[in-house]
C-alpha cells in the first residue's frame, strides 16, 4: 500500500508528494518472523496436516492456509490463529465478526 504524503517545510516546493511505503505484515511473513523469533525450522513447525513444503508456500506467498491449518501453525507458535491472520488479538474475526474471547 502507498501512501501520498504531502512535502512540508522541507524545503520542496509546495504540493509536490512524495511516496511513503506503508507495508503491512502479511500472513506469510507473520509465521515467518514467529517461526524464526522461536528458532524454528519449516520442518520443526509442521506436523500432522501441515508439511513444511506448505509452510515454506505460505510464507513465500504463494499459498494461503485455511483456518484448520492456521490453528495448527498458532498452536504450535504459541499465537491465537487470529493473530496469525490479522497481527492483533484485538481485531474482530474476519470469519464469524466476533470479538476474540
Amino acid at each position: 500500500m502507498i501512501a501520498r504524503a504531502r512535502r512540508g517545510g522541507d524545503g520542496g516546493r509546495p504540493g509536490r508528494t512524495r511516496s511513503v511505503d506503508k507495508h503491512v505484515e502479511s500472513v506469510g511473513e507473520r509465521i515467518r518472523r514467529l517461526r524464526t523469533e522461536r528458532g524454528l525450522s519449516q520442518r520443526e513447525l509442521s506436523g500432522p496436516g501441515v508439511t513444511y513444503a506448505f509452510v515454506s508456500r505460505v510464507e513465500r506467498g504463494g499459498r494461503l492456509p485455511s483456518e484448520k491449518s492456521l490453528r495448527i501453525l498458532a498452536e504450535q507458535l504459541g499465537v491465537t490463529p487470529l493473530y496469525l491472520e490479522t497481527g492483533s488479538d484485538d481485531a474482530v474475526c474476519p470469519h464469524c465478526g466476533r470479538p476474540p474471547t
